[in-house]
């Protein structure tokens, strides 16, 4: 909302990603910023190796047929999205399949009886508040005996990935490299 007042001042660029089509939001604002710093080669030679990684992932990821929740905790409590940047690496570009289909736009309160009812394969969380400075997950909230009883819990497949890398620094190259290199680790 500040970017016409910015504009004013000086020339003003909205680097933001739309989450709707992540992937390509992505790559036009790499390449925005190739462009200006003269490193166009540079970024299309990272993000021709991104492809290859994507499309490997995403190969793995379908053969796999595991379905994701993504969850975002805070404060002890957990919310899952569909919409939001991480779970649109996970879902959209990776192709991860969602254990909740029906789930909207707004984030879903991720009790233990709707993680027991999705029944995910793999729950990737990110914990906010570890990436925030304000402490880190109690993992014993993942034991609860509804959440013991779905396959993600059976098979070891409750990961937790990096706050700081999910929650605060997505949208670059070597980024989303690193989430990739996540995802990919816990598809089987």
């Amino acid at each position: 909302k500040s970017f016409d007042s910015l504009n004013a001042i000086a020339p003003t660029l909205d680097l933001s990603i739309n989450n709707k089509i992540y992937l390509d939001s992505f790559k036009k604002n790499a390449l925005t910023i190739g462009q200006i710093f003269g490193k166009q080669s540079e970024v299309e030679n990272s993000l021709a190796a991104l492809d290859k990684k994507i499309a490997d992932v995403r190969k793995k990821a379908e053969a796999s047929g595991q379905k994701a929740l993504v969850l975002v905790h805070y404060n002890g409590k957990f919310g899952a999205s569909t919409s939001n940047g991480y779970a649109s690496i996970i879902h959209q570009v990776l192709g991860v399949k969602k254990a909740d289909e029906n789930q909207g736009e707004e984030r879903q309160a991720a009790t233990p009886d709707y993680i027991a009812e999705k029944n995910p394969d793999v729950i990737f969380i990110i914990d906010r508040n570890e990436a925030i400075g304000e402490g880190k997950v109690d993992r014993s909230l993942m034991d609860d005996e509804k959440i013991k009883a779905t396959n993600a819990f059976r098979k070891g497949k409750i990961i937790y990935l990096t706050p700081d890398l999910w929650y605060l620094s997505g949208g670059g190259l070597e980024s989303l490299g690193l989430q990739i290199d996540e995802v990919d680790a816990a598809i089987e």
